[in-house]
């Protein structure tokens, strides 16, 4: 009884740890798509504004 204690317990805290191991790699997955995203956003303000520049001129 005591040994399958300990073993659920152990399973627990592996269970627990997995989670967060995950959790810290989709925070960095995520984080990762917003600089791409920024990047892209960067990029089509600045396409934008050379298209109703040469529109305007």
């Amino acid at each position: 009884m005591e040994k399958e204690y300990r073993q659920e317990k152990r399973d627990i805290r592996d269970l627990m740890q997995e989670n967060a191991d995950n959790r810290e790699s989709s925070r960095a997955s995520a984080r990762v798509a917003v600089e791409r995203n920024n990047r892209s956003l960067t990029s089509n303000r600045q396409t934008l504004r050379t298209l109703q520049g040469e529109l305007q001129g």
